[in-house]
């Protein structure tokens, strides 16, 4: 229906409501809704607050565990040390001993002598008797002696003949004495001795002089006596005594 037609109609109904008398007259229909205001600005006051509805159903069960997150690689501060706690009265074994050091330390201060002993000791035992000198060898004229080592040895040539020869000790000790004699009225041919072993001889009649090693000398002192020994360590024969 157009706007017209409705304005039409209200004024129809306007007329029939005024009338010309005072009497009630009928009340025609209602005319249709106009069209919606525009919305209203202004908001009303709250109204009261209802009732609280009935509680929620019942709590549902706990889900399962999730899996382990990856472990932390940041290492938080480290706290404070504690307090030491008290000694332990347990002393534990023994461990093995070590390997014997191969380094020696520095040696220590010498210590102060002790006191003179006032004990004295038993008496050892009375050693052999010393061998002195040998009994001597003779020998005949033109006789050749060939010596071993030996403490103590006498040869006595018969120096009135053919040439006699004493060769001496290659390997004598040290101190070990020969003793030579010329024994007779004469010497014919002057009695020859030979250092042998690397060994040299103090040549009589010129003291302190010695044969070339293993030289030869000689003794010609009629009756005479001629007392050699050994130095060892200088590897010669030196001569001790010399007498006719």
């Amino acid at each position: 229906m157009s706007r017209r037609s409705l304005a039409q109609k209200s004024e129809l109904a306007l007329v029939a409501l005024k009338g010309s008398g005072t009497g009630s007259g009928i009340t025609g229909p209602t005319g249709p809704t106009g069209p919606a205001g525009p919305a209203s600005t202004v908001t009303g006051p709250t109204g009261p607050v209802g009732p609280a509805g009935p509680s929620g159903g019942p709590t549902g069960p706990t889900g399962p565990t999730g899996p382990a997150g990856p472990a932390s690689t940041v290492t938080g501060p480290t706290g404070p040390t504690g307090p030491a706690g008290p000694a332990s009265t347990v002393t534990g074994p023994t461990g093995p001993a070590g390997p014997a050091s191969t380094v020696t330390g520095p040696t220590g201060p010498t210590g102060p002598a002790g006191p003179a002993s006032t004990v004295t000791g038993p008496t050892g035992p009375t050693g052999p008797g010393g061998t002195g000198f040998a009994a001597p060898t003779s020998e005949s004229a033109g006789s050749t002696v060939t010596m071993s080592a030996a403490r103590s040895q006498s040869y006595w040539f018969d120096s009135t003949g053919a040439l006699n020869t004493a060769n001496l000790p290659s390997s004598p000790l040290a101190g070990d004495i020969v003793i030579l004699k010329n024994v007779g009225a004469s010497v014919a041919v002057p009695l020859s001795i030979v250092a042998t072993g690397g060994f040299t001889c103090e040549i009589p009649g010129n003291a302190g002089n010695f044969t070339a090693a293993n030289g030869t000398t000689s003794f010609s002192a009629q009756g005479g006596t001629l007392i050699l020994q050994a130095d060892t360590p200088n590897s010669r024969w030196g001569i001790l005594a010399s007498w006719q």
